[in-house]
């Protein structure tokens, strides 16, 4: 073989091994991309077959009850995009919480349980509608002094003792009788109607609360937009917040 062929030879050899590893390294980096595409909708896909089959709300808006009353709130339904609403529900935000001294773990009775939202729906167990809610443990509250609150919100060793209003005058208390959840977030906590009113005679603002699905919610651009049309919807200032 001429010198020539040889240094082609060789050229056309480590080409090969050059064109071996690209195709290598692009293999393997499709491959990580798929399997990370793939592992991200098992993870996601847990929480959007719960937000599909409970009828989960793209968007939950809390209105001042002092610049908006229930039908003001209630006409935001009609609102640019909105296919589906739901409300107005009465909502005291971020009330401070302790745990009862009753709770039976004592070094849990009497300490702080953090702040909840408290909220009450005509019918807290019901099936249909935006936001169904879903019993976790224990009951749904049948009457004033009791509540259902998330299980992450409350020592589970002290079920079915008292959680105690610690911010508002006169401290009421409440049974806990069960844990449920909002897949929307909605709220922390669920009373009865009669449960919600002992808060607000106890001095919790009482605010009002609408849910919403939209036409386009896939983006955070699609909810700011959303959010907007909801706002315009509304007497000036009238919303307290939103969230998606």
């Amino acid at each position: 073989m001429s010198a020539l062929g040889k240094v082609v030879r060789s050229g056309v050899g480590r080409r090969r091994v050059q064109s071996f590893v690209m195709a290598l390294t692009t293999f393997a980096a499709v491959t990580s991309s798929v399997l990370s595409l793939g592992l991200l909708a098992v993870a996601q896909a847990p929480f959007e077959n719960a937000f599909s089959a409970r009828n989960g709300a793209h968007l939950a808006v809390q209105f001042d009850s002092s610049k908006v009353t229930a039908a003001q709130a209630a006409a935001t339904a009609h609102a640019a995009g909105v296919t589906e609403a739901a409300g107005p529900y009465p909502i005291a935000a971020a009330l401070d919480t302790t745990i009862g001294t009753d709770c039976p773990k004592k070094d849990f009775a009497g300490h702080d349980n953090g702040p909840i939202t408290v909220t009450t729906r005509p019918d807290l167990g019901s099936t249909s509608g935006m936001d169904q809610l879903v019993l976790t443990q224990g009951r749904w509250p049948t009457s004033p002094g009791e509540i259902a609150l998330p299980w992450q919100h409350y020592a589970a060793d002290c079920f079915g003792d008292s959680v105690v209003f610690s911010s508002l005058p006169g401290k009421p208390s409440f049974k806990v009788v069960g844990f449920a959840d909002s897949v929307t977030d909605s709220a922390t906590a669920f009373a009865t109607a009669d449960g919600f009113a002992r808060l607000t005679a106890a001095g919790a603002k009482s605010d009002e609360q609408m849910l919403y699905r939209f036409a386009k919610a896939g983006t955070d651009a699609d909810i700011a937009t959303d959010k907007q049309a909801v706002a315009a919807a509304a007497p000036a200032g009238a919303g307290e917040g939103g969230h998606s």
